[in-house]
């Protein structure tokens, strides 16, 4: 989970055929992958979404470097209650201890019948408008010869030497494993270096969206400054009678807003600056709140049908996004509730 859209992929791409062979949903797999490479991204300080916030908190007016930024997100880590709550939920529901409930019971119930809900079939269209291709592997193909999990593992395993050697610099770390991972592809034979300068191409084509909503995330933010944002965030908390609601509000607010329409890292572009400033001028206890906003964030990328990671974990299982988001809507709403109750009791507990 050092990125989300790897986790997913690669976990999704594994397990889907064990899953057909064992007669268990795909929908259930993909629900557990959602779950699982969000959530843990975001509690690693060196996953793509726990490096960004830590960027974000670095950016604030009153924090005074990188390193500061880092040790209040470690803070924080403890009071992601959502997080937490639904990497259980999902561990729970997986070794059968959680009941399945609504739709996804009826997954299981086709599943042991030898058929799938919600499959995406071979040249079928999906909700993106991509038709799902079965790839074709010749069985005299070399490559098939160097298939091994230590060509996932070491690329990997260098992002993170590189990241604790550049000292959490990602451009330069993500350089430095890009070049490692197409060496040590190019002399397996595995891919050429045409082949590998075309996939690193297409990578940056395929995040050219996220790319987008970034740059306008920064420009609203800027906006925002000069409109005097923090002083408002600051009157609207100067409001609520009393501070030890400020995490669950926190909480609910932007989980709904984030349910609607998740825009996953723009929440915290926006957000996390203006909150660093507010909250200890309101006397509100800043890695909880954090957490809780953090919190808010996943449970949008989780819940909201028109999440990005939502629509790359069915596509990862082959399954249809719609059904993937009715199968699992009811175990993020109980992580949603029952982590707005732990909010609501450590405001009043640790603030």
């Amino acid at each position: 989970s050092i990125d989300d859209y790897v986790s997913a992929l690669t976990a999704g791409a594994s397990f889907t055929p064990l899953i057909d062979a064992i007669q268990k949903p795909r929908l259930a797999l993909a629900y557990v992958i959602r779950t699982f490479s969000i959530c843990v991204s975001a509690i690693l300080p060196f996953g793509a979404w726990g490096y960004f916030i830590i960027y974000q908190i670095a950016a604030a007016d009153n924090v005074g470097s990188r390193a500061e930024a880092v040790g209040i997100f470690l803070q924080a880590i403890p009071f992601m209650f959502y997080a937490i709550i639904a990497c259980i939920v999902a561990i729970l529901f997986a070794v059968g201890i959680v009941p399945k409930i609504g739709p996804m019971k009826k997954a299981y119930q086709m599943a042991k019948e030898g058929k799938q809900m919600g499959e995406l079939k071979e040249g079928e269209v999906d909700e993106d408008g991509e038709e799902e291709e079965e790839e074709e592997f010749d069985e005299n193909d070399e490559r098939k010869q160097n298939i091994s999990v230590w060509n996932l593992i070491l690329p990997i395993g260098s992002i993170m030497v590189a990241l604790i050697a550049t000292g959490l610099d990602c451009y330069l770390a993500f350089g430095i494993a890009a070049i490692f991972t197409g060496l040590l592809y190019i002399f397996q034979g595995i891919m050429t270096i045409s082949e590998y300068v075309q996939c690193i191409v297409d990578g940056f084509l395929d995040m050219m969206d996220m790319v987008i909503i970034l740059m306008l995330g920064y420009s609203i933010q800027e906006i925002m400054y000069t409109m005097g944002m923090e002083a408002f965030v600051e009157n609207v908390c100067h409001a609520i009678p009393f501070v030890t609601l400020l995490p669950v509000l926190i909480f609910v607010f932007f989980s709904c807003t984030e349910y609607l329409y998740s825009l996953n890292y723009t929440l915290y572009q926006i957000a996390v600056p203006i909150l660093m400033v507010v909250l200890p001028r309101v006397g509100a206890n800043v890695p909880l709140c954090l957490g809780a906003l953090i919190s808010a964030g996943l449970f949008g990328a989780n819940a909201c049908v028109v999440s990005d990671l939502g629509v790359l974990s069915a596509r990862a299982c082959r399954v249809r996004v719609y059904e993937q988001y009715i199968t699992s809507q009811p175990y993020f709403i109980i992580s949603g509730i029952l982590a707005a109750i732990g909010y609501l009791a450590a405001g009043f507990l640790l603030t």
